[in-house]
């Protein structure tokens, strides 16, 4: 009689406690993502809604508050600093990612070949990353540089990064040192070799630190708030700043009694249009992050398991 060889279900083979602890960790992950999309879903659904029936809705907005409206966006779109932000937003953003891939990748492959300091060396940059100079030695440092009221300081502030300069050499660490040395035996410089064999060759990780540095440059309104004063300079996110600020204002002007028919109705309309201006401020990113994503855990994983 021929016996059964085929292998029971892999849950047959788990013990109770391994099940508890799975069915455990779904719910808990279930219960997370509804707690991180409900803010969202709420934006997305306030910016469709009526803004006079939205401002007088209470709680969460789960569906369009008195139907579909698209008002808010073309009121959005036809204001000339959200146009201005978008493609100032666009160049920092690029322009940094760029810069800032170029610095830490350079960075990265000189601890990587270089490795009799490497100790001493990143024990020394790692400081900056717990410690630093403060706002106002910053800010001393950058005006005698001649960067204040410049596009260029939003460019190149924040474009090294240490952390990033070890994952990425980590990474490039792994790579068979006779590759490296075949492309030096036909001549290849040092230059030639990082950028048409390392680089293509760690594109998960460096995808991943594209994927960082593009995030954090789109988000940073600080370093325009600090450094910046032209209008046709700032970038989108200090736009949304201000409209935040304003509905501060009147919710304050209300507050103290102090309003008229002109307040209210801006206040009305202001609530929606924020909405609004966040989906238009982060639709970008979202929009982008899919095609990244599938190198975000292979290269974090990549840059952390061998240092």
């Amino acid at each position: 009689m021929k016996k059964d060889t085929k292998p029971k279900a892999h849950w047959l083979r788990r013990s109770r406690g391994e099940i508890a602890f799975s069915v455990f960790n779904h719910i808990l992950m279930v219960a997370l993502c509804f707690i991180t999309l409900l803010p969202m879903w709420h934006v997305i659904m306030g910016s469709l809604s009526v803004p006079t029936k939205l401002f007088l809705h209470g709680g969460i907005a789960w569906y369009p508050v008195g139907g579909f409206s698209f008002d808010m966006y073309k009121t959005v779109f036809q204001n000339p600093d959200v146009l201005t932000g978008y493609l100032n937003t666009i160049f920092y953003a690029a322009s940094g990612t760029l810069l800032s891939l170029f610095v830490n990748a350079m960075a990265a492959y000189t601890l990587c070949k270089h490795r009799m300091w490497n100790n001493a060396f990143i024990t020394f940059m790692m400081i900056p990353m717990f410690f630093g100079g403060g706002l106002i030695p910053t800010y001393l440092v950058m005006k005698n540089l001649g960067l204040i009221y410049t596009r260029t300081i939003m460019i190149i502030t924040g474009c090294v990064s240490m952390y990033n300069i070890i994952v990425l050499r980590t990474t490039f660490s792994g790579l068979p040192d006779g590759l490296i040395e075949s492309a030096k035996i036909d001549g290849a410089n040092d230059f030639w070799v990082l950028w048409r064999i390392v680089v293509p060759l760690c594109m998960a990780t460096v995808a991943v630190i594209a994927l960082f540095s593009i995030v954090g440059h789109w988000n940073n309104w600080y370093t325009a708030y600090i450094y910046l004063k032209d209008d046709e300079m700032m970038p989108l996110q200090i736009f949304l700043r201000r409209m935040l600020m304003e509905e501060g204002e009147a919710e304050k002007a209300v507050n103290n009694m102090n309003f008229d028919t002109r307040i209210f109705e801006t206040m009305q309309y202001i609530e929606a249009m924020q909405y609004a201006f966040a989906i238009v401020a982060m639709l970008p990113i979202l929009v982008a992050y899919p095609f990244l994503q599938r190198y975000f855990v292979k290269g974090v994983m990549v840059g952390a398991i061998k240092g």
